[in-house]
């Protein structure tokens, strides 16, 4: 029996070793998310009519790494997102708005082998943010909003390499962003936004070089 265990500890370094990353190599990294939703929006104003709202979310994600010691990887993050929305209100009038916000910057990642062909890792990226919204009521173009900032993002996650040169990735991350927010037309001081969030993602990413 303690030959048993002595035979599979020894294995785990070998095991390990199947998943490493190797220095020199380029990681290319995909993900995108769609997402729909529907429901009804309600003013705690007596009188205020309740509007039903429809929504669309498109997220789509870009990120190429170079590995310059063995595991960790730095490079460029890029990341997009849509979303739009229409409301209509019971007593009539609808409104629509819809928003798109880019997001680049450097990376980094580290993975750390704990399988044949599984590995956890950490991520992080900070980058430049620019946001634009545009919106209609009653027909009417309302003023567009622009917003300009910074944003970063941390996660954590796991990868299952079907080959040495493809991987599932999954991760959970934390993502905030502060803008500043200028309204076409209008004068004075530009608010100050932050947005913040935990999310799921999974990916696919390709190894060159391994």
């Amino acid at each position: 029996m303690m030959k048993r265990i002595l035979v599979v500890l020894a294995m785990v370094p070998m095991f390990a070793a199947a998943a490493e990353v190797a220095p020199g190599t380029i990681q290319v990294t995909g993900n995108s998310n769609l997402g729909f939703a529907t429901g009804s929006e309600k003013t705690k104003v007596t009188g205020a009519p309740e509007s039903k709202v429809d929504g669309t979310q498109f997220d789509l994600g870009a990120r190429s790494l170079y590995y310059v010691i063995k595991d960790l990887g730095v490079g460029l993050d890029l990341s997009y997102g849509f979303e739009s929305q229409k409301f209509e209100a019971t007593a009539g009038g609808a409104n629509k708005n819809s928003s798109a916000t880019l997001q680049i910057g450097p990376a980094i990642e580290y993975s750390y082998p704990v399988a044949e062909k599984a590995s956890v890792f950490g991520f992080a990226t900070v980058g430049y943010v620019t946001e634009t919204d545009k919106g209609t009521t009653d027909g009417v173009d309302d003023p567009d909003v622009k917003r300009t900032g910074f944003g970063y993002e941390l996660a954590v996650g796991a990868k299952y390499f079907f080959t040495k040169s493809f991987s599932l990735d999954g991760s959970v991350g934390y993502a905030s962003q502060t803008v500043s927010e200028e309204v076409t037309g209008a004068t004075g001081p530009k608010p100050d936004i932050t947005t913040a969030g935990f999310g799921l993602n999974v990916g696919l990413s390709v190894y060159f070089g391994q």
